[in-house]
């Protein structure tokens, strides 16, 4: 039977304890419930004193709860839409589709609205069955913002990154990240590796390809001025097109291995900028040494 062990105190069974029960007639006690705990701290405060692992020591259990159906907890200020929310299980006869729920009272988890913990640890935001360790799917509006990170820092080469480690402990082996420019708000986005050696912060790694604010892209460079800048050696398993070729080195010597042929109807122009020591040919099949204008097969000025 429960007993009173002093003013406004109670005890039954020395496992439950109250404290601050002096409410009387039609008046609610304001005091604390304990469980293993003599003193209180909270409206319902449940103590255990041992050391050993155990799986849970609060348990909520329906036994008859049906496939489909789901057994919920709910807190917040009321039960209203905004004022409140729920810990739910949604239970499934294939135990693998079973699933807990974090939402808003009034949201509708099992229709993908919140956030649920598949069986196996897998995580959904918007889906209700993630294949995958996170996975997020949206409304599917046009060009939807689904996953936003957001960094707080305001000087320029600064900016929110998300890395990969591999299977050395806390190695960080690649990122993807947005950061400023020099002028704040006009951000780029790089992608950046471990070069050489372990690296344990994204600061080590190198950066290898960045795309510019205003459209550029570098590989090999940090600060690309054309559409594609490449620092370093290229290779293409095929052809590469564009409307002209301008080779800027006046010491690098260009190789064609597979021979070499200029447009239709175009001239082959080599040191233009020397008449005198060009070599010209003509749309016609006219070569000129010395001369832009050859007037025959051959023609040669000096």
């Amino acid at each position: 039977l429960p007993s009173a062990t002093a003013s406004g105190q109670l005890n039954i069974g020395n496992i439950i304890f109250g404290t601050g029960n002096t409410g009387t007639g039609s008046t609610v006690s304001t005091g604390n419930v304990g469980i293993g705990t003599a003193a209180p701290g909270s409206l319902l405060h449940v103590s255990d004193t041992g050391t050993a692992s155990v799986d849970d020591q609060v348990r909520f259990l329906r036994p008859s709860l049906a496939s489909g159906n789901y057994y919920s907890i709910g807190f917040g200020r009321a039960l209203a839409a905004g004022e409140s929310a729920f810990l739910e299980y949604h239970y499934d006869s294939t135990t693998a589709n079973s699933f807990v729920g974090i939402g808003n009272y009034g949201d509708a988890v099992d229709s993908g609205v919140g956030l649920v913990i598949r069986k196996g640890g897998n995580v959904g935001i918007g889906s209700t069955d993630p294949a995958m360790k996170l996975e997020i799917q949206g409304a599917g509006g046009s060009q939807e913002d689904i996953l936003r990170l957001k960094s707080v820092a305001t000087a320029a080469t600064h900016g929110p990154f998300i890395s990969f480690e591999g299977a050395s402990s806390n190695a960080v082996t690649g990122a993807i990240g947005n950061v400023d420019d020099a002028i704040l708000g006009e951000s780029d986005i790089i992608f950046k590796a471990s070069a050489s050696g372990v690296q344990t912060t994204i600061a080590g790694l190198t950066e290898l390809v960045r795309f510019k604010h205003s459209g550029e892209v570098g590989i090999g460079t940090t600060s690309p001025t054309y559409k594609l800048s490449v620092e370093g050696i290229g290779h293409f398993g095929d052809y590469a097109r564009a409307s002209y070729f301008l080779a800027t080195s006046t010491t690098a010597t260009s190789t064609f291995s597979g021979g070499f042929s200029a447009g239709t109807n175009a001239a082959l122009v080599v040191n233009q900028a020397a008449t005198a020591n060009s070599l010209y040919i003509n749309p016609s099949g006219n070569v000129g040494i010395g001369t832009a204008a050859p007037g025959s097969l051959l023609h040669v000025s000096d």
